[in-house]
């Protein structure tokens, strides 16, 4: 795989990752679509996919990640088609964009670089946004993160972080 991605690295400068119109941006999965698909197909196979992964989202995915893929696609094709190559790529980027919200959002209230939120954060934060929501409302919604973390989060969607307590919500 390696050799492969060699002389297609270059693409990423292609992608825009935020700053290009949605135009661009299509004509680049485009091309990374068109580069992945060495054999002129029509088509990426398991190993076209992991490679067009790799340049678009910098990452190998996972064994788990490429049979999802792969059994969504049609049974009577050999891979994945531009147009659902280009349909995996916007959701993932859309997934991508949140995540990526979410982790900004809470640096900006976690500010002693801690990895996680206590209690008096979570209030300071809430009376910076929603000066006029209740503090009953703020500890209510505390109380419910903290639950649902400890009972529905598992440890990648925390980044591998363990909880520091059981008062503070971890990133």
């Amino acid at each position: 795989m390696r050799a492969r991605l060699g002389k297609r690295w270059s693409l990423i400068g292609l992608l825009g990752f935020g700053c290009c119109s949605r135009d661009v941006l299509l004509r680049g999965q485009s091309q990374v679509f068109k580069a992945c698909d060495e054999d002129h197909k029509g088509y990426l196979s398991r190993e076209d996919f992991k490679v067009a992964v790799v340049m678009l989202f910098g990452y190998k995915p996972s064994k788990i990640e490429v049979d999802s893929v792969m059994s969504s696609i049609n049974p009577n094709t050999s891979g994945i088609l531009l147009e659902g190559f280009l349909n995996i790529v916007r959701k993932k980027k859309e997934a991508q964009r949140y995540r990526n919200e979410v982790r900004h959002i809470f640096t900006a209230f976690d500010t002693y670089y801690r990895g996680f939120l206590t209690l008096e954060d979570f209030k300071k934060a809430f009376r910076q946004v929603a000066p006029k929501l209740p503090e009953r409302t703020v500890l209510e919604v505390f109380r419910w993160l903290l639950k649902f973390q400890q009972s529905n989060l598992n440890s990648s969607w925390l980044g591998g972080k363990e909880s520091r307590s059981h008062s503070s919500i971890v990133e």
